[in-house]
């Protein structure tokens, strides 16, 4: 049968506003929590990322806490890969290679700070920027990135090592920013993560031993907002593809032993510079000697040391003539 119990009790007035931390009279600092955070940060710019998020307070005192949690794990992930022994360490009793990736671990954090502020491209950029020199490391395993928030206000990265680590994909998918890339890894052959970057403005790859596969040609011939390219010094092999890159500035495809014009090219008038110079190349595009247009690329095109045919040159020699 059913127990009668005693129904009196003492009840305290109970609310979630005593654990939130908005429901008490002092305001919350998001100022002094984004420093926590960025510490160069001074109090304008920390109000102009509080502003840039758009949120409410709440929110923002959230979205902090997230970047916390994430800075946190970079951290940890960072000091396990930094520390942890590798066959590079064998040979290496100065602790070199462990030293190295101690001061690459430093410069991942500094640039989530938002400390790396540098000049790019001889002064003419001012850009958050990351440059990891490796020497035979290996890069940290993306897993201790989370997500691509943290790094998406990077716009310059440069890697250089004398290999493309295993885990330099999943890398370079977590710089969602970037608008400059270059790499120095004795690349054979041009990755994935690279060609994906479709927002990206300079790509430099020079001075790889990178050749061309007709996929790879056609993955790069759809960076179509790339205003620099650097090939120089790779072994390509096919020649690239610029036909849609429409806002390309400077093409540079040096002694890469091309003996094709770049496909599209001849109808850039935009060029800067295109350098050609230590190829095979033996003609020139008729569109270049007809198009009054493409004048001013001419003026920026070097050919140099090419085995051009006889009658290519006497059309130099006219074009020369003609245009003065």
């Amino acid at each position: 049968p059913p127990m009668r119990v005693d129904s009196s009790f003492t009840a305290y007035p109970f609310s979630l506003r005593s654990l939130w931390p908005f429901g008490g009279t002092q305001p919350v600092d998001l100022v002094s929590k984004v420093r926590e955070l960025y510490p160069r940060m001074d109090r304008a710019k920390a109000n102009q990322l509080i502003s840039s998020l758009g949120l409410s307070e709440p929110a923002a005192l959230l979205e902090l806490e997230r970047r916390k949690a994430e800075y946190q794990a970079l951290e940890f992930g960072l000091n396990l890969w930094a520390n942890a022994q590798y066959p590079i360490d064998d040979n290496d009793p100065l602790g070199l290679a462990l030293g190295r990736r101690r001061f690459a671990a430093q410069q991942i954090l500094r640039a989530w700070r938002r400390e790396t502020q540098q000049l790019i491209f001889d002064g003419l950029f001012d850009a958050y920027g990351l440059e990891l020199q490796l020497d035979g490391n290996s890069l940290p395993d993306a897993d201790f990135i989370l997500g691509t928030r943290g790094f998406e206000h990077i716009e310059y990265l440069k890697i250089s090592s004398d290999r493309f680590p295993d885990t330099g994909n999943a890398f370079l998918g977590k710089f969602a920013g970037l608008k400059s890339l270059k790499l120095d890894c004795m690349l054979t052959e041009l990755p994935i993560s690279v060609t994906d970057m479709l927002q990206l403005e300079q790509l430099d790859l020079r001075d790889n031993n990178i050749t061309l596969s007709e996929g790879a040609r056609q993955r790069l011939a759809a960076m179509t907002r790339l205003e620099e390219l650097t090939l120089d010094d790779n072994p390509l092999g096919l020649t690239p593809d610029v036909s849609n890159m429409n806002h390309l500035r400077n093409l540079n495809l040096r002694r890469t032993g091309i003996s094709q014009w770049p496909i599209g090219a001849e109808h850039h008038t935009q060029l800067h510079s295109l350098l050609l110079q230590e190829n095979q190349i033996t003609t020139i595009p008729e569109e270049l000697f007809t198009n009054s247009a493409m004048r001013d690329a001419n003026r920026g095109t070097l050919l140099h040391d090419n085995p051009l045919s006889p009658a290519t040159l006497q059309q130099l020699v006219e074009y020369r003539q003609r245009t003065n």
